[in-house]
């Protein structure tokens, strides 16, 4: 049997349990929270409503008919798209072993029954802000890793654009000194000082746009 509280509203609870008094219990407690609750009696359910909704939290009993707790989080874990879906086991069983077995097998924590509905309030809140934290932290890493990514694809094409125009502008001021140069010997004799002073001024400056675009063109190769 597989229910859905389509009163509670906010982050999904999928509660594992074949125990129907418990599923009452946990139900009634979790809906009060605002939390969107949904129930399964197997191992075979329970995969199902997690394929059909992924949901942010898992509260799984161990001991149920047909595949049961451990084995359902081990399937969970090892599939990509529900690794990431925190479990919590529910169950009597006491052995400091089964405990650690839980965790061995990807759970987060482990209610023991009889459980108090505050101790699983409180556990099942604090797991759910671990997740809406992980997932906010997820987004970031993505956002960072997304404008990182834009930025090396802006940067390269700025390096590119600078050897590119470095190259298209150092033509013309190479013609711009031979024509100065040749000036200057044609009239070197001439005594318009005023027109060799400009002349020689116009070859400082072109050599100080050479100098400028050669230091350009190196930063770009040290870039690459």
């Amino acid at each position: 049997m597989i229910a859905n509280n389509l009163e509670s509203s906010g982050m999904k609870i999928l509660i594992v349990d074949d125990n129907l008094a418990n599923l009452d219990v946990l139900l009634r407690t979790l809906s009060e929270k605002g939390y969107d609750i949904s129930v399964a009696t197997d191992g075979d359910m329970a995969l199902k409503a997690v394929a059909a909704a992924c949901p942010d939290l898992i509260l799984l009993d161990i001991m149920m008919p047909g595949i049961n707790g451990f084995e359902i989080c081990k399937r969970l874990k090892n599939d990509p798209a529900t690794k990431d879906i925190p479990v919590i086991f529910l169950s009597a069983k006491t052995d400091p072993a089964d405990i650690v077995q839980g965790f061995q097998c990807g759970g987060v924590d482990y209610i023991t029954k009889p459980f108090k509905k505050d101790e699983v309030s409180v556990r099942v809140s604090t797991q759910l802000q671990l997740r809406e934290k992980t997932n906010k932290l997820n987004i970031a890493q993505a956002e960072i890793k997304f404008y990182a990514e834009k930025l090396e694809r802006s940067n390269e094409d700025l390096q590119a654009f600078a050897y590119v125009a470095s190259h298209d502008i150092k033509a013309p001021l190479r013609k711009i000194r031979m024509l100065s140069d040749m000036l200057i010997d044609k009239y070197e004799h001439v005594s318009a000082e005023e027109g060799k002073n400009y002349l020689s001024r116009i070859c400082v400056v072109t050599e100080r746009l050479n100098q400028l675009i050669d230091s350009v063109l190196e930063f770009s190769k040290l870039e690459k």
